[in-house]
Parts: C-alpha cells; sequence; structure tokens
C-alpha cells in the first residue's frame, strides 16, 4: 500500500501486547536488522505497544504505521465465518475505538475461560493459568493455549495444536460474537485509517467463497487486502494478487 521497495515494508506484525513473542522495541529492532523501512504494529484488538513502538522506530530511523487487528465475523446465507481485518494508519487516541477495543478484549477473557473449561473436560487441566502464565499481564489469545499444549507435551505443534484442539471444529474452539466486518470496517474508518483483509488464505474458503468475502468487504469500505503474508505460498501469493485487482483493492504485505 505504500510506494517503498519490494519487502522494505511489513504492515502486519504482533508484539508481547497480543500473541507475538517480542516486545515493541525488539520487534522495531529486528526490522531494522531486516532492512524494513515502513513498520506496522497492528496487535490484535489492543494498541497498548504503540507508544514504546513509536519511541523505538524513532530510534531506528523506521516510519511506523499506527495499526491494529480487530476479529469479525463474515456472514454467509447462515454461516459465520471469523474473519481478521487490519486497521492501518489508525488513530490510537480515538475513544470510540479504545472503547470498542475494550469490548473486544473483554471478549477475548471470555473466550479464554471458555476454552479452558473445554480442555478440561476432555483430560487438559490447568490450560487457563498456564496460558495465563504465558501472556502474563497481556489478554490470553488462542496462540497461548497452543504454547501451553505444547510446553505439555499434549501436542507437537502449533498448526497441530489448532487442528486437534483449537481451531474450528475441535473440541477446545468456542465460537465468538465478534461484530459483523461491516462494524469492524466502519470501526476503522472513523478512527481515520484504511481497512484491510488479513491473510485471505488461512480462512480455508473456497474459490467462490473468497470472491464472495472480498466483493462483500470492498461493498462494505475496505480498502486493502493482503496479498503476500508468511503463511502464503506462491500460487496463493498470485491468486490473491488477481483477486486484489479484480476487486480494486490495494495490496499490502505482512
Amino acid at each position: 500500500m505504500y510506494n517503498t521497495p519490494m519487502f522494505s515494508y511489513d504492515l502486519h506484525n504482533h508484539s508481547h501486547f497480543s500473541d507475538g513473542e517480542l516486545s515493541p522495541t525488539e520487534l522495531l529492532a529486528y526490522a531494522h536488522q531486516h532492512g524494513v523501512k515502513v513498520f506496522a504494529l497492528t496487535d490484535h484488538d489492543t494498541v497498548a505497544g504503540l507508544a514504546q513502538a513509536q519511541q523505538a522506530a524513532i530510534q531506528y530511523n523506521i516510519q511506523l504505521i499506527n495499526g491494529v487487528e480487530l476479529s469479525a465475523r463474515w456472514r454467509e446465507h447462515d454461516i459465520y465465518h471469523d474473519i481478521h481485518i487490519v486497521g492501518l494508519n489508525i488513530d490510537p487516541k480515538d475513544a470510540q475505538l479504545l472503547e470498542r477495543l475494550q469490548s473486544q478484549l473483554k471478549k477475548r477473557t471470555s473466550r479464554a475461560k471458555q476454552i479452558a473449561t473445554r480442555l478440561a473436560q476432555i483430560g487438559i487441566p490447568g490450560a487457563y493459568e498456564g496460558a495465563q502464565a504465558l501472556a502474563g499481564k497481556q489478554c490470553i489469545t488462542r496462540p497461548h493455549f497452543a504454547k501451553y499444549l505444547i510446553q505439555q507435551q499434549v501436542t507437537k505443534d502449533f498448526s497441530t495444536a489448532f487442528r486437534q484442539f483449537l481451531g474450528k471444529g475441535a473440541p477446545g474452539y468456542v465460537p465468538t460474537n465478534w461484530p459483523d466486518i461491516a462494524e469492524a470496517i466502519q470501526w476503522i474508518r472513523q478512527a481515520g485509517g484504511q481497512a484491510v483483509l488479513a491473510h485471505p488464505k488461512r480462512y480455508k474458503l473456497k474459490n467462490q467463497q473468497l470472491r464472495q468475502l472480498c466483493k462483500c468487504f470492498k461493498q462494505q469500505g475496505g480498502e486493502g487486502i493482503e496479498v503476500v503474508t508468511a503463511t502464503h505460498k506462491i500460487g496463493e501469493v498470485t491468486h490473491v494478487a488477481q483477486l486484489a485487482h479484480n476487486h480494486q483493492l490495494l495490496g499490502s504485505q505482512g
């Protein structure tokens, strides 16, 4: 979305303020080491790390884009799909946005307790306490549960943890009443930002479904789509680039 050389920008990153491993300062240092010039911190449903990120960005002469990643839902007929939407260039001090993010975090806390209960029911006790220890003072996310399951040698890696325990259809999956994508996009736009459809190939949608999602996203005011992500393979990058072109969405990467 920015006129800079390929790979000199990274517009989707998480710190330990959500489910990342590093502090915002450590993230910016890592980005600097790898030649990133434009960097967005987009923690899940929180902007708590942006002030620290801004200080580090100045230190490393990196252009920081204030961001956030919102959890939302897309309704296809009578089926709901969990969708993530990145907000770029948001105002992190926008009062309405901050209030809405607090609501999102409350939903995350409630979901975490329900996940732990469901895991206990299938013989995995202590998951909430274990995930909380990994999250520290931050909100518990599903990756924290995945890390706990790996620590306890219940499963071997993240993909297996989600497939067997935490993903849709698994015993620890808890559907959450996230806002509709139209509402989430509105939150971002009202805070001065641009809405970007995150990692579209991770939703396991059929091609026709993905086209419908892109069409809906554009109609509701979405402006971009992540063409390049850490999980998109070459063929998927090509496909999403074509979707971006067909639906007049800007291309982003992270």
